[in-house]
């Protein structure tokens, strides 16, 4: 009775390990004009990321959460933003995707669609998370191209590899330039992990010091 009793726990123990294992937390600080005005944080529970943006530049910006579930490829089939825009108003958007159909609605428009294959959608409200959801599907395709929803396509481009000094220790960084959604392209930095590491006015807490630098290369 007291080795099943012993037998049980252990096993518990190696199951809550394993849960917490695929816990992950990040956070990040929003700088403009030198001033810190904001941060995104980050729970990441296996294939469910849940997403707190806050911008307060002089009063005003965006404030909402976000839920997103991803697939096995990284792509998401579910994506929820709530709270408000830049200028203060409400914020509810929504999209979805099972069974070959994708559906969406925004305060910019909503729709649904069949669809053959994965497609990124183009959040209306995003956070700089946004990209960097896009970026890890787009790194997984084989030409780093996907199509959007409501229509068109995106593309990521690696653009250089760099190495900056932060405490004495190296840190190794990939830039990528996403274009197709925006009528400019956007910039980020990955780390040797392949996780977001800055867009160059947000970047991981810990590092702000980094951030002069990185926007000068």
């Amino acid at each position: 009775m007291k080795n099943a009793i012993r037998a049980l726990l252990i096993s518990a123990g190696v199951l809550g390990l394993s849960a917490s294992a695929l816990a992950q937390g990040y956070a990040y600080t929003l700088i403009q004009n030198g001033e810190n005005v904001g941060y995104l944080k980050v729970d990441k529970d296996g294939a469910t990321e849940k997403v707190d943006f806050f911008v307060d530049s002089n009063g005003r910006g965006p404030k909402h959460n976000e839920l997103i579930r991803l697939d096995e490829e990284s792509v998401p089939v579910s994506w929820t933003v709530e709270g408000t825009s830049l200028m203060g108003g409400e914020v509810a958007e929504s999209y979805s995707r099972a069974n070959g159909v994708a559906e969406w609605a925004s305060q910019a428009d909503s729709g649904k669609e069949a669809i053959e294959d994965p497609a990124l959608y183009a959040v209306n409200d995003n956070s700089p998370w946004a990209d960097y959801v896009y970026a890890r599907a787009l790194l997984k395709d084989a030409d780093h191209t996907m199509p959007v929803l409501p229509a068109g396509s995106i593309s990521l481009e690696e653009v250089r590899k760099i190495e900056l000094i932060h405490d004495g220790e190296p840190l190794q960084l990939t830039i990528y330039r996403l274009s197709g959604i925006d009528m400019n392209a956007s910039l980020i930095a990955l780390d040797s992990d392949g996780v977001l590491f800055s867009n160059f006015s947000l970047i991981r807490e810990g590092y702000e010091s980094l951030l002069p630098g990185l926007q000068e290369i």
